[in-house]
């Protein structure tokens, strides 16, 4: 098992963006914009806040397609009902987000993803969503991405690259995520 070194992984997210075209560029400059206004529309069916949605639905992404994402978090806001298929363990921790008195902070030590992800989807772009799909395109296994530090590198990386080129680093994760896996949805 080897990690690659930070400098590795900026060359790489350069590549990566080397890559996308201008359409891409635009959808993932754009791709949270359109989170956030899906949180907006739970949050008001469900009543309750941004953070709480955001939390809701991050908790509710892992190993979702995004349309199956909303779809969960839609019924989840409008019914407070698990949709069929999805994990009970999310489920379990959208619930308790759902109540809690600060819903961002309700993710576990080392829920790197799903809390930078429910920062994203809440409005900070600063935070940088490393799933599978950045892990490969980082050369990073699922693995080795548990491991201490890892996936601080890579935010750092993708800061870096983001500074370079005037986006958010949210914005450059979206393009090199559409980048890595052929589309934007």
């Amino acid at each position: 098992m080897t990690i690659t070194t930070e400098r590795t992984m900026v060359a790489r997210v350069e590549r990566k963006l080397a890559l996308a075209d201008a359409e891409t560029i635009e959808t993932g400059r754009r791709w949270y914009d359109v989170g956030q206004q899906t949180v907006e529309r739970h949050a008001k069916l469900s009543g309750r806040s941004i953070e709480h949605a955001a939390a809701e639905m991050s908790h509710l992404s892992p190993r979702e397609r995004w349309e199956r994402n909303v779809k969960a978090a839609e019924l989840f806001a409008r019914t407070g009902e698990r949709l069929s298929g999805t994990m009970r363990a999310q489920f379990g921790r959208a619930v308790r987000a759902s109540v809690s008195e600060a819903p961002l902070a309700s993710f576990g030590p080392k829920a790197h993803k799903t809390r930078a992800f429910a920062a994203n989807l809440s409005g900070d772009l600063s935070e940088v969503t490393v799933d599978v799909w950045i892990a490969r395109a980082m050369g990073v296994t699922e693995r080795e991405l548990k491991l201490v530090g890892v996936y601080a590198r890579i935010a750092k990386a993708f800061r870096k690259v983001a500074a370079r080129h005037g986006l958010e680093p949210a914005q450059l994760q979206a393009i090199v995520w559409i980048v890595q896996r052929g589309s934007a949805v």
